[in-house]
């Protein structure tokens, strides 16, 4: 049972102690009492569910990853040529397969942090950080997805830049979100900005891209689980719906917030603040 929830409950055994001591009618005392109990009974069954629900998710996710860990090991040991060579459209099929069991690992990971989340049991190691460091590794990663499209990807981090407080895996997850998002939706030839400055006791990170935009009236549920937008060129991109929820989901477990500034046809700006060290 979560601490808002036994609060409240608290409280109510307070409001009834508080009429019991006044003296009221019996039936009312009656009727709190039960009100009472019949909150804890579904509070309960409400816990109970959630938990449930944690542990199917977190037995899914480790009986999916393991088959498509071989699936992968093994795709990459083809594509190599370790069982003998392949024509090129061989090659291609296995690109297929690889892409699909990329896409399903990360449906597994995003399923698997949000009920962590959602049970409490998300573990953080909060530490100094050097952002330079991990958006520099996170480029690098993406290099080959930026180069497929042509897109120029463009630094604006001083120098003096301090250390953000964050989980190191986590960070690099969400840098590598909003970067590969931002790497979708924007056209070929196009352009991405990863900036960041000091903004008082936080450090702000912002990724502009120069790609298809998004509708203000959409704007508002961006970070909800499971949106995607109508327009035809966000769906006709792969993807579950759950990369932005778990971005803000993250980096508000780290002590920041997190945003979107966008117009149709004018790229957008996906923003989040970390932390410093004072």
């Amino acid at each position: 049972m979560s601490k808002d929830t036994r609060a409240e409950i608290e409280a109510l055994r307070a409001m009834l102690q508080q009429i019991e001591a006044h003296s009221p009618p019996d039936k009312i005392r009656s009727a709190l009492s039960a009100a009472i109990s019949q909150l804890e009974r579904v509070v309960h069954s409400l816990e109970l569910e959630r938990e449930q629900r944690h542990q199917f998710v977190s037995h899914i996710s480790h009986e999916l990853r393991v088959p498509m860990t071989s699936i992968l090991g093994y795709t990459d040991l083809l594509r190599k040529g370790v069982f003998g060579s392949l024509n090129e459209q061989q090659v291609a099929f296995l690109s297929v397969i690889r892409n699909n069991v990329e896409r399903m690992s990360t449906l597994v990971t995003d399923l698997s942090d949000l009920s962590k989340a959602e049970t409490g049991a998300l573990k953080l190691e909060i530490l100094e950080l050097s952002l330079q460091t991990i958006i520099e590794d996170v480029a690098r990663n993406l290099q080959p997805a930026l180069a497929e499209k042509a897109q120029v990807l463009k630094f604006d981090l001083p120098d003096d830049l301090p250390p953000v407080l964050a989980d190191s895996m986590r960070l690099s997850q969400v840098v590598t979100r909003l970067l590969v998002n931002a790497n979708r939706y924007t056209p070929e030839a196009g352009q991405i900005t990863l900036r960041a400055a000091q903004q008082g006791t936080h450090v702000l990170v912002e990724i502009c891209d120069t790609g298809i935009g998004i509708d203000p009236a959409e704007q508002a549920r961006l970070f909800s689980r499971f949106f995607r937008g109508d327009n035809p060129l966000v769906r006709e991109q792969p993807g579950w719906g759950l990369s932005l929820s778990v971005c803000k989901m993250l980096i508000e477990h780290m002590g920041g917030n997190i945003g979107c500034r966008s117009n149709p046809g004018e790229g957008s700006t996906f923003w989040f603040t970390l932390p410093i060290h004072l």
